[in-house]
């Protein structure tokens, strides 16, 4: 209630983070690892890529990748609002590989077979009301499954090019976005483990 959303993002990026398990914030920065956090400007519906380097602002980067429209409330960064990356860019794999790197891997929730179906009457008409100040934003609310679809496609095509690797869940996947059973989710996390040792010797050979 106090997040105004879903997710207590205040318990997540506080009390867990600085005190539960303290988030070693020296050796993040320190480390020459690019981090990199996904984002849609409410205001211009563009995806934008924040960078560890700006450190006033990455958290809330973190934050903003992960507020889910109509479930959280937006992140102001700067003079903006945020919302999760996957609004206007679902899996930016293309980016990835439009930054120069030539070792790709693709982590999906998603098996092979699954879908996306077109935003129904109802919640387009939820999406209008709620964020009728961002228009550009609603625009691309309404057509995130048809774009999300074409991603899968391009995906499946730079993997079967060996361009990228993928992980993907074999089988349907019954595991709600803010799922509350336990068991439901340590069975998905132990199916994941499975499919990952299967696949790692092939794993090995397109890093080499």
């Amino acid at each position: 209630m106090k997040n105004k959303g879903v997710i207590g993002f205040d318990y997540l990026f506080g009390e867990i983070s600085q005190k539960k398990k303290p988030f070693d914030y020296e050796a993040f920065y320190k480390s020459p690892i690019r981090f990199t956090a996904v984002v849609t400007n409410c205001q211009t519906g563009e995806t934008e890529y924040i960078e560890k380097e700006a450190k006033d602002h990455i958290f809330a980067a973190v934050q903003a990748s992960s507020s889910m429209p109509l479930f959280s409330q937006m992140v102001t960064i700067g003079e903006s609002q945020y919302l999760d990356g996957a609004v206007s860019n679902a899996i930016p794999v293309k980016w990835a590989l439009e930054q120069g790197y030539d070792k790709v891997i693709v982590v999906l929730t998603r098996d092979k077979m699954y879908q996306k179906k077109p935003v129904s009457k109802q919640v387009k008409k939820l999406y209008a009301h709620h964020f009728k100040e961002y228009p550009k934003l609603v625009e691309k609310l309404y057509t995130m499954p048809e774009r999300y679809n074409q991603i899968k496609k391009d995906i499946e095509a730079l993997e079967e090019q060996q361009k990228i690797f993928v992980f993907r869940p074999e089988k349907e996947v019954h595991v709600k976005r803010l799922e509350k059973d336990t068991q439901k989710l340590r069975d998905l996390y132990e199916e994941g483990k499975t499919e990952t040792l299967q696949k790692w010797e092939d794993l090995k050979k397109y890093l080499a």
